[in-house]
């Protein structure tokens, strides 16, 4: 097989499954030799195989240098766009890359979804509007935002897109790419690259995410038979599949010994009694493989309502709410996955999974941290509720 990026992909991933890191970097330097610049991808697959055997600090270590290539080649790129323009515009040094032929400002913002571009045009008011999202942190080469329930991630991009460039008065294009989505029904941080695809910050960004570098916690509210003690931790680790429905307008995510490895550790927060009127309708998870932790403690009461703060170490498609309803655990309010009508807590307004932290590296390589508090809808169900004795 000729070396490309896909192939290269496909290699350095085998190597990632099995850990051969040495392998791995023996193929970056084949790709490097071949003119053939390793993406965010395919150095977050070699990094992850270095992780497992020698830790964070050496996939970090592989990473910085990546960067300074990547750094490398875009400012060559850059340096050959401003040649290419000022040759292609020598009888006009006036005209600004955002005019048209008329000398017309057309501000443009690029919404960069699945590495294909949408470009969107922007007419910019005079008067910048209140913001639309809470920026949570921003950084060299990323930005986090606060999402809230019932937005989808690119949605969310498109309008924070439109907002910086309305914020920061300027008609040049914002371009943000992004590198992890929350479901539609959750809420909290998203970190977005602040470049486009293939740009420095968009490759490492990719990179950590796909070395499983980043440091993730979300908070869920999931209903069942207990889990433990306040303080007991498990995880969840079978494989899921996802298959694309409706024309890849939506997807369901099931645990299948054909799917993707995935890895969902989880803590028990707080524990709570269901309302009086709740039945016990909920199965254990005893006996399931891929199932670890503390055994059912199943009280007088029956199931029980669970505060959760979740650290999911993969990012597969909806790996939090299939992982937990998988042991019988499945979250409040989930409409998908969940218990539905039989739930202990149908009068939940929406589903109760929150992104509430991610820590990670920006582009100058220091710590990046982005906090969500608990939404005000959230926390009131919460002080509906009375704890386990």
């Amino acid at each position: 097989l000729s070396l490309d990026g896909t192939t290269s992909g496909a290699a350095l991933s085998a190597c990632e499954q099995v850990s051969a890191w040495q392998p791995a970097l023996a193929l970056l330097d084949k790709m490097l030799s071949s003119q053939l610049l390793p993406n965010g991808l395919h150095a977050g697959s070699a990094a992850s195989s270095l992780r497992k055997a020698l830790g964070d600090s050496a996939a970090y270590e592989l990473l910085d240098k990546l960067r300074e290539l990547w750094e490398d080649n875009s400012n060559s790129n850059s340096n050959n766009n401003y040649n290419n323009y000022n040759n292609n515009n020598s009888n006009n040094n006036n005209k600004q890359p955002w005019e048209d032929s008329n000398n017309n400002k057309k501000p443009e913002v690029r919404l960069w979804e699945a590495g294909q571009p949408v470009d969107q045009q922007l007419a910019v008011p005079p008067e910048a509007p209140a913001a639309v999202f809470d920026v949570l942190s921003d950084g060299p080469g990323v930005i986090a935002i606060f999402k809230p329930s019932g937005v989808i991630t690119e949605e969310a991009v498109k309008q924070l897109s439109q907002q910086l460039a309305r914020q920061r008065h300027v008609p040049e294009s914002v371009d943000l790419h992004i590198v992890s989505r929350l479901d539609h029904p959750t809420s909290g941080v998203l970190p977005l690259a602040l470049g486009a695809v293939g740009s420095t910050a968009a490759n490492w960004l990719e990179a950590q995410f796909a070395g499983r570098l980043v440091r993730k916690e979300y908070v869920c509210l999931c209903e069942g038979l207990s889990l433990g003690l306040t303080g007991c931790q498990g995880n969840v680790s079978t494989p899921l599949h996802t298959v694309e429905l409706d024309g890849g307008r939506a997807s369901r995510t099931e645990v299948s010994p054909n799917g993707r490895q995935a890895f969902t550790g989880y803590e028990v927060l707080a524990r709570y009694m269901p309302p009086l009127s709740s039945e016990p309708l909920l199965p254990s998870h005893d006996g399931e493989p891929g199932a670890t932790g503390h055994a059912d403690e199943q009280g007088p009461e029956g199931p029980e309502l669970m505060l959760l703060r979740v650290r999911p170490l993969t990012g597969r498609t909806h790996q939090i709410r299939v992982h937990l309803a998988s042991i019988g655990r499945p979250l409040v309010g989930d409409l998908t996955y969940g218990a539905k009508e039989a739930s202990v807590l149908s009068s939940c307004p929406r589903l109760f999974l929150h992104a509430r932290r991610i820590e990670l590296r920006d582009l100058a390589g220091k710590p990046f941290v982005a906090e969500a508090e608990l939404p005000h809808e959230l926390e009131e169900v919460l002080a509906q509720l009375k704890n386990v004795a």
